[in-house]
C-alpha cells in the first residue's frame, strides 16, 4: 500500500511535465508564413523587441504590417535617430502589405525621405495613414497621388498640404477622414462626399480654406459623425445627412442651416459670437435638432435663446423646444449669462434628466441687472423640472451667490432629483482651496432642503 502511494505522484505528474516541455517548442512547428502573419499584427516597436527572443523570430519584423511611429515611438530617440530607424524599417521591409502607417515627427529638411515612406506605403496598399507634422514650421506637401489610393480606409492628416485633383477617382473605400491644419477646399470636400460611399466619420480642425461648408450626404448610408472646429473663415454651413448621429461645431458662424437629420442624437454647438442672434436661421436650427437626446452648448447661445424679462414678465425672443433632450451640458465662457438665463433656457427641455454646467474658471454674470431684476425674479419663477435627476456643476465656487442660488433652485424645483455633484476642481485637476472650504458650510442647508438627495463634493 505504501508503494502504491509512492508511485501515485509519479504517474500523475509525469504527463504534465512532458506536455509543458512540448509547449515550449510549439512555435517551431508553425510554418514561416503563419509566423510572419502573427508578427505582422504587432505594432512595429513590439515586433522588433520580440525578434531577439528566438532565432526564428529575427526576420519576422520585416513583414510587419503596423508601422506605428506615432508620438509614443518618437519620444525616446532624437530626431536623427528616429529618421534612421524608420528609414531602415522601410528599406528592409519585405512584406507585400502595409496595413497601417502612423508618423509623428518634424519633417523640416527631410521632406524627400518622408515622401518616400508615404509612397512605399501607398504602393503596398496601406489602409490607415496617420501623418502628424505639427512639429514642423511649415506644412508638409503630400504626394500628388495620395487621393488616388483605392486601399485607404482611414486618413488622418495634421499640418499638411494636399493636392486636390479636378475629379476624385480614388478613396472609394474611405470611411474615416480627420484633417487638422490642412488646405482642404470646399470642392474637395464635396468630391469626398460624392466619391466615398462608405464614409462614416469626418473631422475638420483649423482648416483655413473653407468659407461655405456643405455636408451633402443624402446618398450615404453610413455617415454618422461630424466634427468641425476652429475653422476661422467659415461663414456658412449647410448639413443634409439623414444618417448623421453626432455633430460637433465650435467657432464663429453667420448662417447655419440643417435638414433631414432625424437620426441625430448628440449635438454640440459652441458659438464664439455673442448677441441676440448668434447666426442666421437659429430658430430653424433649433427646430431641426429638437429631437436630439444630448445637447451641449456655450453660454452665449443660451443667452441668445433664453426669454427676456420685460416688465416682470417673460417674453420669448425665439420659439423652440428641445422636447426629447435627456442630457444638457453648458460651457460658461464669461458672457453676460446668469442663472436666470440658464433656468429659463432649461425650461425649454421638458424631458431633461441630467444637467452639467462647466464654469471652467469663468463665473456667472454679476451686475446691476442681476441685483435689480434677475436675482429676485429667479426666486419667483413658477417653473419645475419634473424629469431632472442629476445635476453636476464643475468648477463650483460657494463664494459666488449666483451659483448658490442656482443650486438651491434645482433642489427646490426638481422634485425627482436624486444626485447633486459639486466639483470644485479646475481643469488641471488641482483643488480650488479657497472655494472648497466654505462649501461644507452650505451642505447642511442643502441637505435640509432636500434630505433624499445624494450630495457629492469633490
Amino acid at each position: 500500500m505504501a508503494d502504491q502511494e509512492g508511485e501515485n505522484p509519479i504517474v500523475i505528474h509525469r504527463p504534465q511535465v512532458r506536455r509543458q516541455r512540448r509547449s515550449h517548442h510549439h512555435y517551431q512547428h508553425l510554418p514561416d508564413h503563419l509566423l510572419h502573419n502573427i508578427f505582422s499584427l504587432l505594432p512595429i516597436k513590439h515586433a522588433i523587441q520580440t525578434s531577439v527572443l528566438a532565432k526564428r523570430f529575427e526576420q519576422s519584423w520585416l513583414f510587419n504590417q503596423n508601422l506605428d511611429f506615432g508620438e509614443d515611438f518618437a519620444r525616446p530617440p532624437t530626431r536623427i535617430e528616429l529618421i534612421v530607424i524608420i528609414n531602415k524599417v522601410f528599406q528592409l521591409h519585405q512584406g507585400p502589405k502595409i496595413k497601417s502607417f502612423q508618423l509623428y515627427m518634424n519633417h523640416t529638411y527631410m521632406e524627400l525621405v518622408v515622401d518616400s515612406w508615404i509612397k512605399i506605403s501607398l504602393s503596398k496598399e496601406v489602409e490607415e495613414l496617420n501623418l502628424d507634422f505639427s512639429q514642423g514650421s511649415n506644412p508638409f506637401t503630400l504626394p500628388t497621388n495620395l487621393l488616388d489610393s483605392e486601399s485607404l480606409r482611414i486618413l488622418k492628416l495634421t499640418n499638411c498640404n494636399v493636392y486636390s485633383p479636378p475629379q476624385l477617382k480614388g478613396m472609394v473605400f474611405l470611411h474615416t477622414i480627420i484633417l487638422k491644419v490642412v488646405n482642404v477646399t470646399e470642392k474637395l470636400i464635396q468630391e469626398l462626399f460624392k466619391n466615398c460611399l462608405f464614409l462614416e466619420t469626418m473631422g475638420l480642425n483649423r482648416c483655413r480654406e473653407i468659407t461655405h461648408l456643405k455636408i451633402l450626404a443624402g446618398h450615404l448610408r453610413r455617415f454618422k459623425w461630424l466634427r468641425v472646429e476652429n475653422c476661422p473663415k467659415i461663414v456658412k454651413i449647410h448639413v443634409h445627412a439623414p444618417t448623421l448621429c453626432t455633430m460637433y461645431y465650435s467657432g464663429d458662424i453667420e448662417e447655419f442651416t440643417i435638414g433631414n437629420v432625424l437620426k441625430l442624437k448628440d449635438v454640440t454647438v459652441k458659438i464664439d459670437k455673442g448677441g441676440f442672434l448668434p447666426f442666421v436661421g437659429i430658430e430653424r436650427f433649433m427646430f431641426a435638432i429638437s429631437h436630439v437626446h444630448v445637447f451641449k452648448t456655450s453660454s452665449k447661445l443660451v443667452k441668445a435663446l433664453s426669454p427676456r424679462l420685460v416688465d416682470g414678465n417673460l417674453e420669448e425672443v425665439l420659439r423652440f423646444c428641445l422636447w426629447n433632450t435627456r442630457e444638457i451640458e453648458l460651457f460658461m465662457d464669461g458672457s453676460l449669462c446668469g442663472p436666470f438665463s440658464v433656468v429659463t433656457f432649461l425650461n425649454k427641455c421638458p424631458c431633461m434628466e441630467k444637467i452639467t454646467i462647466n464654469l471652467e474658471g469663468h463665473y456667472f454674470y454679476l451686475g446691476f441687472y442681476w441685483e435689480k431684476h434677475e436675482g429676485q425674479s429667479l426666486e419667483q419663477l413658477n417653473l419645475s423640472f419634473r424629469s431632472l435627476k442629476v445635476v453636476r456643476i464643475n468648477g463650483f465656487k460657494s463664494s459666488e451667490m449666483p451659483i448658490k442660488k442656482l443650486v438651491e433652485f434645482f433642489l427646490e424645483k426638481a422634485e425627482h432629483l436624486h444626485t447633486l455633484i459639486l466639483d470644485t476642481t479646475t481643469n488641471s485637476g488641482s483643488h480650488i482651496v479657497a472655494a472648497r472650504l466654505p462649501t461644507y458650510d452650505l451642505l447642511d442647508r442643502f441637505y435640509r432642503s432636500r434630505p433624499g438627495v445624494s450630495i457629492i463634493v469633490y
